[in-house]
């Protein structure tokens, strides 16, 4: 019977080599990902925003333009905060490179809430802009977004800061009435039929002051972690 002896010192340095290239790959896979923090705050005085929703995708590729219709993604956020159908639309498309959404329930007045998720390097070289959308929950058709923000153009460790824009989706009548916000109502009669900039809560209709929003509702911060 022969026997096989094995050359200990050899095979330690053989596993040690596969170990070390294991690392090796594990970190060069790491430094081919870029992660980015998204906050998104509510600066209301006593309004809700819907839990958000963050697309990165190639350049040229808005959720929404303004003058013309909203598609049924966007309409259904701005009616009833419910950002589903949008993702479906972006999954859908091979423009987008990634879909994130933030958890939990409504945003409360004063309050944030946070999304982080990770980009291949490659997708920055490409161009990678970010974008997302939020109803301002009591209001008819009432929504923010911020559009286009190229990722490649946030360094590691800093930050980038901006006010969310007020837009109005144009598939309801903006009536005011507080039984017509949100998933309470959907009066069309009235509807302007393309997006618009928001007015705020304007008319007034019997919607208490306190739900009022001015030009900002929403203040986005994007952070690159690595």
């Amino acid at each position: 019977m022969k026997h096989i002896f094995l050359n200990k010192p050899l095979f330690a340095v053989a596993a040690l080599s596969i170990a070390l290239i294991s690392v090796e790959n594990a970190q060069a896979t790491s430094a081919r990902m870029a992660q980015f923090r998204v906050t998104v705050q509510n600066v209301t005085a006593g309004n809700g925003l819907s839990p958000y929703l963050v697309a990165v995708s190639v350049p040229g590729t808005p959720l929404f333009s303004v003058g013309t219709p909203a598609s049924p993604g966007i309409a259904l956020i701005a009616e009833k905060g419910d950002s589903s159908q949008l993702e479906s639309e972006l999954k859908m498309s091979p423009r987008t490179m990634g879909v994130f959404k933030a958890a939990g329930g409504p945003i409360p007045a004063s309050e944030s809430r946070v999304v982080d998720f990770t980009l291949a390097s490659k997708a920055l070289q490409n161009g990678a802009v970010l974008s997302l959308a939020s109803m301002i929950g009591r209001s008819n058709d009432s929504f923010v977004s911020l559009q286009g923000i190229r990722l490649d153009a946030i360094p590691v460790g800093s930050v980038f800061i901006k006010a969310a824009s007020n837009f109005d989706a144009g598939s309801e009548e903006n009536t005011g009435n507080i039984e017509d916000f949100g998933a309470g109502g959907h009066p069309v009669d009235g509807a302007e039929g393309k997006i618009s900039y928001d007015r705020g809560l304007n008319p007034r209709g019997n919607a208490p002051e306190v739900i009022g929003w001015g030009n900002i509702a929403a203040l986005v911060k994007i952070e690159r972690i690595r």
